[in-house]
């Protein structure tokens, strides 16, 4: 991961804590379990993709096993907006590059993009680069701004996506994550 930890699970699956996480957040699930979550946004290294848009770096490839995975950089000289960060490694280099938590007292702290929010249909990397605060996937696989929360069966990045955020989660079911109903 950008943050130089190694994680050891996926969005959906039973955790412990947060550093066993992809993608940095062990939160307690509808089934009682705390399970890894979507953070919203892009994907951070190691989470499993499909393309680069979907990822911080913008780069899905093959690990050793041949499942596609977010990637980091070629030449990182700094950690892209999105991805897990510990300090005063995020692009911008320098006093700039900001690495806060991006929900108030909610780990994980991601590198926060700079500029005001954007309207929606252009690109994003995080809820909060946004009006609406929706960063979800768009028709061409790349992050864009949604004009407001996502209907059941639309891709998500978070649980917040969703339009009933308490009777519904951001989980791939079958594929890429949707908001889909939970079950009671």
């Amino acid at each position: 991961m950008a943050s130089g930890k190694s994680c050891l699970r996926q969005a959906g699956e039973i955790c412990k804590d947060n550093p066993e996480c992809c993608t940095g957040a062990c939160r307690p699930s509808s089934d009682g379990a705390e399970r890894c979550a979507y953070v919203g946004g892009c994907h951070q290294q190691c989470e499993i993709c499909t393309d680069g848009a979907s990822c911080c770096s913008g780069i899905c490839e093959p690990d050793n096993t041949g499942v596609l995975r977010c990637a980091p950089p070629a030449t990182p000289d700094c950690i892209a907006t999105g991805e897990i960060c510990a300090g005063g490694d995020c692009c911008p280099k320098g006093p700039t590059g900001i690495c806060d938590e991006v929900s108030p007292m909610l780990p994980p702290k991601r590198c926060l993009g700079l500029g005001n929010p954007k309207g929606a249909g252009e690109p994003c990397a995080l809820p909060g680069d946004c009006e609406s605060g929706v960063c979800a996937p768009a028709a061409t696989a790349a992050l864009e701004c949604a004009s407001a929360c996502l209907d059941e069966g639309a891709p998500c990045t978070a649980r917040t996506d969703c339009c009933a955020p308490l009777t519904h989660d951001c989980m791939p079911v079958g594929g890429p994550p949707t908001c889909v109903e939970l079950i009671h």
